[in-house]
């Protein structure tokens, strides 16, 4: 989530798709979109992201993500450190940006499942080895004795633009 500390959020916001060739108008639109998503950062986009807070900042990446994720985004423990008020406007951004952009897979890892109730989404837990999807488990484990070869499909030539992390 490190922003460049010389620059505005809004600078911040803009210089990623700036790197990937789109137009300013793309880039304008995109900044609206990311400011629906996340409202929060509409008052704070001429600031210079040296004065954001870390909540602050980890809305303001949740927003550079909007920016430029157009098929897939990744989420690594987005609650952590944030105090309970911010924690609640962040979920309700994840909420929006599912509302918004419907065909987005946003894959967010996080230690409190709690904390994503508010949040409308497929659930896949990983526990001491286990995986289950919202209470069916799936069996990991192959016993010993299959043999069977597991095809995994090429991935994509390229993801355009690339998958966003924050």
């Amino acid at each position: 989530r490190v922003l460049f500390p010389t620059m505005t959020l809004l600078q911040n916001l803009r210089m990623p798709c700036e790197a990937i060739g789109a137009t300013k108008p793309e880039i304008d639109q995109r900044v609206e979109q990311a400011v629906e998503v996340v409202p929060q950062i509409k008052d704070m986009l001429a600031r210079s992201a040296a004065a954001l807070s870390g909540g602050q900042g980890k809305m303001a990446a949740l927003a550079r993500a909007v920016m430029v994720g157009s098929r897939l985004i990744l989420v690594d423990e987005p609650f952590q450190g944030l105090a309970p008020a911010l924690a609640r406007q962040y979920a309700e951004s994840l909420s929006r940006m599912f509302q918004l952009q419907p065909e987005l897979c946003v894959v967010i890892t996080e230690s409190n499942r709690s904390l994503l109730d508010r949040v409308a989404c497929t659930t896949l837990t990983l526990e001491r080895g286990e995986l289950t999807v919202e209470g069916q488990s799936l069996s990991m484990a192959r016993p010993a004795s299959d043999s069977r070869n597991v095809h995994h499909p090429a991935p994509p030539a390229r993801l355009s633009p690339e998958p966003a992390l924050v």
